[in-house]
């Protein structure tokens, strides 16, 4: 329906690594939901108008938990993921795993609470609705959030720090036209 009405979208997929630019050719916006450091440093530290990397809990106490980092922000990458203390990782309920290990779910995607194997694709639905409304935010006026902190378990506890592009109006924006 979307081409019909003239708009055109690609998805880009690229693996970053340390020292990786984007091109001319590529959009000055990424929105990044990974679940490796490296890469979130990489695509942090290169040269995009603006990032927004959603993170997930890592844990079953942060199952509900976002994390938006927005870069160029008032920290580095490094600052905003230092090196973590090893923890080894616990194992999967064996149902879990299962799915895990055909490739239907993400480690990430996958925990147990009181005994029962539950997958939690809503949160990272969430993260990526918050990821969205950043880059909207972030068309309209220059401003976005640099850090976002959500629960949702309890979305009064949001908290958040505004920022402002570098360059106001440098993501591109077209007026849509209406019939």
């Amino acid at each position: 329906m979307g081409e019909e009405r003239g708009f055109r979208a690609a998805i880009i997929e690229s693996r970053f690594v340390e020292g990786k630019k984007r091109s001319t050719e590529e959009p000055g916006l990424a929105l990044v939901g990974v679940d490796n450091l490296a890469t979130r440093r990489a695509v942090a530290g290169s040269n995009f108008d603006l990032v927004l990397d959603a993170g997930l809990g890592a844990t079953p106490s942060e199952i509900f938990d976002i994390r938006i980092h927005g870069f160029p922000g008032t920290r580095s990458p490094k600052r905003a993921w230092p090196e973590p203390d090893f923890q080894p990782e616990m194992p999967l309920d064996p149902t879990l795993q299962e799915f895990v290990d055909a490739g239907r779910i993400d480690r990430c995607g996958a925990v147990t609470i009181a005994g029962r194997s539950l997958v939690v694709p809503s949160t990272a639905v969430a993260a990526a609705a918050i990821q969205v409304a950043q880059a909207c935010r972030a068309v309209r006026d220059g401003g976005f959030f640099d850090l976002a902190d959500v629960t949702l378990a309890n979305c009064r506890r949001a908290t958040g720090r505004r920022h402002a592009l570098a360059r106001p109006g440098i993501l591109p924006f077209l007026q849509a036209r209406s019939e």
